[in-house]
C-alpha cells in the first residue's frame, strides 16, 4: 500500500492557519503578559504606600528615600542593596528588596548597580546616588549607559521619590501644590508619594506640548491609592504635581 503524504497545498492551508492562530494568540499572551505586570507594579507601590504610613507613624517625618542610600564596602565597591538596612527597607516596613522593583524594569536586576540622579535644590544641583535596582525612586530610559565609573549618570535620568520638590526663589509658595510636599508635617492626602514610568516607550514625550502617549504610568499617592495615567508625558512634565484621576 501506497503511503500519501501531504500535498503542497494542504501544507499551505496549514502554514496559513498557524499564522493566523499566532496573530491572534500572540497579541493576547502580550496583553495578559502586560496587564499581569501592571497589577503586580500596582500592588508594590500600596505596599510602599503602606511602609510610608507606619515610617511617618513611627519616625514623625517621612523617608528621605524608598532604598537604603547607597554605601561602599573597604574596597571601594558598591555593597548590594539587599545587604543594606535603611529608609524602608527594614522589617517593619519592607520586608523584601523586590517590592521595591517593576517586573518591566528587567533592565536592572543586579543590586549593586548604581545611578546618578540631578536635581535641584535650595538653588544648588544635587547628585544623589541611588540603587538602580530601586524602580519607584529614579527612571533610566533605554538609551542610557553605564560611565567609566561604572555608574549610570545621565542628565535624562529623572528623579521619582523626593520629600522637598520646591525650588528655593523659585515660583509663587502660594502656588496650590507648594503643600503637596513630603517635606511638610501634614501634606495632604493627593500628595505625590512616587510614580513608575516602567511602561512607557521613551522618549515619552516630543516636546512639553504634543506628549507622546506610548504607554501608561502609575502614580502613588498619600492615601495609598494608585491611579493609572495613559498620557505619559504628561506625568513626565508634571511630576509631583499629578492630581488624581
Amino acid at each position: 500500500m501506497n503511503k500519501k503524504g501531504f500535498t503542497l497545498v494542504e501544507l499551505l492551508v496549514v502554514m496559513v492557519i498557524i499564522a493566523l492562530l499566532s496573530a491572534i494568540i500572540f497579541p493576547v499572551m502580550t496583553a495578559v503578559r502586560e496587564k499581569t505586570e501592571r497589577s503586580t507594579c500596582m500592588q508594590n507601590m500600596k505596599q510602599i504606600g503602606a511602609a510610608v504610613a507606619m515610617y511617618y507613624s513611627d519616625n514623625k517625618k517621612y523617608p528621605e528615600g524608598l532604598a537604603p542610600d547607597v554605601a561602599y564596602d573597604t574596597n571601594g565597591d558598591v555593597i548590594p542593596m539587599n545587604e543594606r538596612i535603611g529608609n524602608l527597607l527594614a522589617t517593619d516596613y519592607l520586608q523584601s528588596p523586590r517590592i521595591l522593583h517593576c517586573l518591566t524594569d528587567s533592565r536592572f536586576e543586579e543590586m549593586n548597580e548604581v545611578a546618578i540622579v540631578k536635581y535641584e535644590a535650595n538653588n544648588v544641583i544635587i547628585n544623589k546616588e541611588i540603587y538602580a535596582y530601586s524602580s519607584y525612586e529614579k527612571y533610566i530610559n533605554d538609551e542610557t549607559v553605564v560611565d567609566a565609573d561604572g555608574k549610570y549618570d545621565d542628565p535624562t535620568i529623572k528623579l521619582q521619590y523626593n520629600t522637598n520638590w520646591w525650588k528655593a526663589n523659585v515660583g509663587d509658595t502660594t502656588d496650590e501644590n507648594y503643600p503637596r510636599q513630603l517635606k511638610w508635617k501634614n501634606p495632604p492626602s493627593d500628595t505625590v508619594i512616587c510614580w513608575c514610568m516602567n511602561n512607557a516607550e521613551y522618549p515619552y514625550s516630543v516636546d512639553q506640548v504634543n506628549y507622546k502617549t506610548t504607554g501608561q504610568a502609575l502614580v502613588l499617592f498619600l492615601d495609598g491609592h494608585v491611579s493609572l495615567f495613559n498620557n505619559v508625558g504628561a506625568v513626565a512634565s508634571e511630576t509631583w504635581k499629578i492630581k488624581p484621576n
